[in-house]
């Protein structure tokens, strides 16, 4: 079919965090959190199937964020674990944020930025992982954007 595309580009995001490990309702050992950028440009070959091949157009990318969570630190009663009374902790993320970055070929790149990876600590989480900021990127020429 001639009206057929034979090029796409996507960018999207995944913010989020679980407990894992040893926890119960509002009280985990560990916190998992994701925050990651992705840029795609597909185009298709001969059968018609999309593939990741020779398309790599420009790629470029800001972001500002900043991320909170609650744990026990300010627990006078406790030294480890889980207590009665949590506090909540702010980061901007450091020097990652803001970030800005153009890349000249991309065509599956995978971003991970502040605060992903698995938290841990003396003192036990009482919630996830909240998160806001903006993502605005521009790939081949088409723009994205998004708040949260």
């Amino acid at each position: 079919n001639p009206n057929t595309p034979i090029k796409r580009v996507r960018v999207c995001i995944d913010g989020h965090s679980e407990p894992y490990g040893s926890y119960s309702e509002g009280c985990a050992q560990y916190i998992r959190a994701t925050h990651t950028i992705r840029a795609e440009a597909q185009k298709k070959n001969f059968w018609g199937t999309w593939i990741y091949g020779d398309y790599n157009p420009s790629f470029s990318v800001s972001s500002a964020w900043g991320y909170y969570y609650k744990n026990y630190s300010c627990d006078p009663y406790i030294t480890y674990g889980c207590g009665l009374y949590d506090c909540e902790h702010y980061n901007d993320a450091g020097t990652d944020s803001p970030y800005s970055y153009s890349y000249p070929t991309v065509n599956n790149v995978y971003l991970n930025l502040l605060p992903t990876r698995n938290w841990s600590g003396t003192f036990w989480f009482s919630t996830a992982f909240w998160s806001g900021g903006y993502v605005s990127a521009t790939i081949d020429g088409e723009s994205f954007y998004w708040t949260w």
